[in-house]
């Protein structure tokens, strides 16, 4: 459909998934999208890239992603702030073009595709992806995304020779960028967080010409947040010595809070369901989400924000005559009451006790 203004959409990323349930890397829905993806180093980078997101969403007329993960999300600094353009508020015409019949759709994304370069070779991915010359005698090239530069940048001194630098702030890739190589480069290091996004990108036309590592290989590990030490033992250096100086701590699991009314629905969900083994308690995300933990969980399956009744309502009418779900407000009202409402539809309650 193209836009009349400039849109960015900010989404953070969790490698490792501290509170999430997968490790979704969304600079591949900014590839299937067929939009530009920014993907800061820094806390500057992220405010500079959100102000020239905006501009460059309106030069090339498409939405921009920028990607934020864990350390970028749930860190701050000073940041040096800036004037920026006055944005252009397109009208929205509406007509043929946002009329997606076939006939138009069909012509709305062969426009798409013939402007598809002019994602490559914008003046945003000349500012955020860097070329740093390395020692003419090593054999090795580094690739860094986003944050990864940082840990890169940690141990790079201890690296004799040191080794070429090509830091990537910026998708889609331009092969131009690594068209420069040195004949002596034998071996790529890929590193970033999240899915091997780059890496990949790099096999399908350097792997003839170079070797290409990183999490596909097991260079990196191929699951989890990318740290320090993991890029310090991509690198081949030695591990640092660690401290642990709160071993001896007693672990502290999540727990309900003292005098949360979930402790007493749980103790009552324990008691209806008692020794019934053929009982489902479905959950959702949540606070209650802990009704699955400890000696008193009851719990028997959780996967996202609300899947409870809707989970419930299948194992109903799969001939589970015992279900419960639980869910709360937020989870309820973003997707819990759709399956509530099918529910009530299909009269799944008369199935179940």
């Amino acid at each position: 459909l193209g836009i009349r203004s400039g849109l960015v959409l900010a989404v953070a990323d969790d490698p490792g998934m501290h509170s999430s349930q997968n490790e979704q890397d969304s600079r591949y829905y900014a590839d299937f999208g067929e939009a530009p993806c920014l993907e800061p180093g820094s806390q500057q980078e992220a405010y500079d890239m959100t102000r020239d997101a905006f501009e460059l969403s309106e030069r090339i007329g498409r939405p921009v992603v920028l990607r934020l993960v864990t350390r970028i999300a749930h860190s701050r600094a000073l940041v040096e702030r800036r004037t920026p353009e006055p944005l252009h508020h397109g009208e929205a015409t509406g007509g043929p073009d946002w009329i997606l019949v076939p006939g138009n759709a069909r012509k709305q994304w062969e426009k798409t595709v013939a402007e598809r370069d002019r994602m490559f070779h914008d003046p945003a991915a000349e500012k955020y992806n860097h070329v740093e010359p390395g020692d003419p005698a090593t054999h090795l090239a580094v690739v860094t995304a986003g944050v990864a530069r940082n840990y890169y940048n940690e141990y790079a001194d201890e690296l004799s020779p040191r080794p070429l630098h090509i830091h990537l702030g910026y998708h889609p890739l331009a092969h131009e960028l690594f068209d420069t190589l040195p004949e002596t480069i034998k071996r790529v290091t890929v590193l970033e967080d999240g899915y091997p996004y780059v890496e990949r990108e790099l096999q399908r036309f350097l792997s003839k010409r170079v070797a290409i590592h990183g999490r596909r290989d097991g260079l990196v590990p191929s699951t989890g947040e990318l740290t320090p030490e993991t890029v310090r033992a991509a690198l081949g250096l030695p591990p640092l010595p660690v401290h642990h100086a709160a071993a001896d701590l007693p672990g502290r699991p999540p727990q309900l809070c003292n005098g949360c009314p979930h402790h007493d629905s749980f103790a009552m969900i324990s008691e209806v369901v008692g020794d019934d083994t053929t009982a489902i308690v479905t959950s959702d995300i949540g606070c209650y989400a802990l009704g699955g933990l400890g000696p008193g969980g009851v719990t028997d399956a959780l996967v996202c924000m609300g899947a409870s009744i809707g989970m419930a309502k299948g194992a109903a009418e799969a001939g589970t005559e015992t279900v419960i779900a639980t869910i709360g407000d937020s989870t309820f009202l973003h997707s819990g009451v759709a399956g509530l409402v099918d529910a009530v539809q299909a009269d799944t309650l008369s199935l179940i006790h």
